[in-house]
């Protein structure tokens, strides 16, 4: 798998001034019991459970409605407002996992979420959802 950034989300390699350097996400594995037994239930159920949970709650209507695309489901308006991190932190966590070993279930969420994100964001590069569809004058 090609791996866009293999010294990990930061490379300071080449930095004058950190004393340490960026391990590629490869450099770490989990192979004690506790730690794999826990990465294993997180990438066989706790990933896919987080998607349709983001799915019921409306977490992708949002950046559906920021991008102009059609609404599939309402929103519920139970929901707080930090859905984005919501969105933004199960991303990280499916990407971790499809780094490490390969799903393409997990893989079929990247490519349904991420061209929801790009497409949802503004010209200038501001995304925060609520506030665009909103509260645009508080930009």
């Amino acid at each position: 798998m090609n791996n866009p950034c293999p010294s990990g989300p930061v490379n300071n390699r080449g930095s004058k001034v950190s004393l340490l350097g960026a391990l590629p996400h490869t450099a770490v594995q989990f192979t004690a019991r506790f730690w794999k037994q826990h990465q294993e239930v997180n990438a066989r159920v706790s990933l896919r459970h987080g998607y349709h949970i983001l799915r019921q709650n409306g977490a992708f209507e949002s950046f559906r409605r920021c991008a102009g695309l059609p609404v599939l489901e309402e929103p519920n308006p139970e929901v707080h407002e930090g859905r984005d991190t919501d969105v933004y932190k199960w991303l990280e966590a499916v990407a971790w996992q499809t780094a490490h070993i390969e799903d393409p279930e997990l893989r079929g969420y990247i490519n349904e979420v991420v061209p929801l994100i790009e497409a949802a964001q503004a010209e200038d590069g501001y995304l925060v959802t609520p506030i665009l569809l909103f509260h645009p004058e508080k930009r």
